[in-house]
């Protein structure tokens, strides 16, 4: 995400000034709170929302913490 707005690779707004990530919202969402709370999430119970949600770390790039285990 830093790499895309970075102003190093072009990316297009949307006429009402927002961007379009053309991601699964729910995944997607579960990355962003990842962020935002010190690269921390809660356990994830459901075996496919965690293996979605390992793709998009490795998708944007975002390795967990050393000694974070995200189960």
């Amino acid at each position: 995400l830093e790499a895309m707005f970075s102003g190093r690779h072009p990316i297009k707004k949307l006429d009402s000034g927002e961007y379009f990530i053309d991601r699964a919202p729910h995944i997607f969402g579960l990355v962003l709170e990842y962020l935002r709370n010190g690269c921390r999430i809660a356990q994830i119970e459901d075996n496919f929302i965690r293996q979605s949600f390992h793709m998009e770390l490795d998708y944007w790039g975002i390795e967990p913490m050393r000694n974070e285990k995200i189960n």
